[in-house]
């Protein structure tokens, strides 16, 4: 299947687009890519502790909006802090949705060439991203980085101040 994705960065997104993206990630949160406060015990106040988690302000916030064929199908929250990690995009959370019933999207070229481009361009020269360690970002990640969908140099460090955690980390 041809994509014909767009990256651009953004300062807000619609409600009708955040329901939309939530409702094809809950499951995937909800299911051990995400770590929740013992509080937020319903699909309700998941939804909101994301939205929230997504509208913190950061020093450096950019906001990234992917879209195929002028429709949303991620979103990402991120900064660029260089007092935390010169030149590069931390990944901090994102909403990911479905093209043809499927997020296989995500293992394309296209995704990756597109958000290389894309992080070059505002410039970084890479990503990290913070998983749950051996949850399904990470197995993904590590497989498609086995598979060499992934573009860059890629290293996976242990967070020491988190032991559930690792980060992921990419340079072009």
């Amino acid at each position: 299947m041809a994509y014909n994705f767009t990256f651009e960065k953004i300062d807000t997104i619609d409600d009708s687009i955040f329901d939309s993206l939530w409702n094809n990630s809950k499951e995937d949160l909800k299911g051990g890519t995400f770590i929740f406060p013992e509080e937020c015990n319903t699909d309700e106040l998941k939804k909101e502790h994301i939205k929230e988690a997504f509208t913190n302000t950061v020093n450096g916030k950019h906001w990234i909006l992917i879209k195929n064929n002028n429709v949303p199908c991620m979103w990402i929250a991120g900064f660029i802090n260089p007092e935390l990690e010169s030149n590069m995009y931390n990944w901090h959370l994102a909403l990911v949705g479905k093209i043809n019933n499927s997020k296989l999207w995500t293992r394309s070229a296209e995704w990756h060439e597109g958000l290389r481009t894309y992080l070059q361009a505002i410039p970084v020269v890479g990503y990290t991203l913070p998983v749950i360690k051996d949850q399904a970002i990470d197995t993904y990640f590590t497989q498609a980085e086995s598979d060499g969908v992934t573009l860059g140099t890629h290293t996976r460090v242990e967070d020491y101040d988190e032991d559930r955690r690792v980060f992921l980390k990419w340079v072009y």
